[in-house]
């Protein structure tokens, strides 16, 4: 298996196999994107702030037993940037629509860097219900981003096997995917000694291999239904979660309301009593006084 530089007049001709990166702001999402395209032209993130705002797409291309095959990576934005809605951030990742109505997707890869966060879980869920249906699970593969030990069989499987006891709900998206892959992939800086970043690079390369491996020999295609609704089904999602939103708002403000109320007539309470009090009081000094 050799690579090539892509060429759009040699190769058009050829369907594309479409490569989806998701995943948490900070997980190593836009380096996987560099490290499979083998270039540098996504701007990689780091202190958990996301560099990606928009779609991103570049092409590679490999040549299998005298076939070429051209990969498209698409790097989306970062789940969990906080300048950005719920809403904005499914729009965003939608985009991908006028990439894959034609030759469908290859692969989604959901990448982590450790454990599995609930927001993660959440937003992959919905993007399976809301964005491209149940079967994206089959087609859906788990990246572990900075796993140092990513080419010992046995830690990749006792890693595995971890995750399967600590959390049931990505156990149970785990045994329905396509599995579950370890790479390292360590910043390559300039202003780092030769030997660390020869290091990096060797480290990325034998990632990479591990990856190309995995996109040529166990993906197959997956072509979403309805992706000309896309826009349709998040608008009609958020519309039942902005309602929901606002059912437990009112709900909590009548819960104050009452809370509220029920101070006032405590008070009231407290201070008739107090006044029960002092007219005793006067009372039986009025009683002294007399007699």
């Amino acid at each position: 298996m050799t690579e090539k530089k892509y060429n759009e007049n040699e190769t058009k001709k050829n369907a594309i196999r479409n490569v989806l990166l998701v995943g948490r702001t900070g997980n190593g999402k836009s380096t996987l994107a560099n490290v499979l395209t083998n270039t540098e032209k996504f701007k990689e993130s780091s202190n958990n702030v996301s560099e990606t705002r928009t779609i991103q797409a570049e092409d590679f291309i490999l040549k299998l037993n005298e076939e070429e095959i051209i990969y498209k990576v698409i790097d989306t934005i970062g789940i969990g940037d906080t300048k950005l809605s719920d809403k904005e951030v499914l729009r965003k990742i939608s985009e991908v629509s006028h990439y894959l109505k034609d030759n469908g997707l290859c692969q989604l890869l959901f990448v982590t860097n450790g454990k599995f966060t609930r927001e993660e879980i959440e937003t992959y869920n919905v993007m399976k219900q809301v964005l491209f249906g149940d079967e994206i699970t089959k087609y859906t593969t788990i990246v572990r981003t900075n796993f140092d030990k990513f080419e010992d069989k046995e830690s990749c499987e006792k890693a595995t096997i971890q995750t399967h006891e600590e959390n049931p709900i990505l156990s149970e998206i785990l045994r329905n995917c396509n599995g579950i892959i370890y790479v390292n992939n360590p910043s390559v800086d300039e202003k780092q000694r030769p030997r660390a970043i020869n290091l990096a690079k060797e480290l990325r390369d034998e990632s990479r291999k591990i990856l190309i491996e995995h996109l040529t020999y166990k993906c197959g295609n997956y072509y979403p239904t309805k992706i000309s609704q896309l826009n349709e089904r998040i608008e009609s999602y958020m519309t039942e979660k902005e309602k929901l939103q606002k059912r437990l708002e009112e709900e909590q403000m009548e819960k104050e309301a009452i809370r509220k109320r029920v101070e006032e007539l405590e008070c009231k309470v407290e201070e008739a009593a107090k006044e029960t009090l002092n007219w005793r009081q006067r009372a039986e000094s009025f009683h002294c006084r007399i007699s």
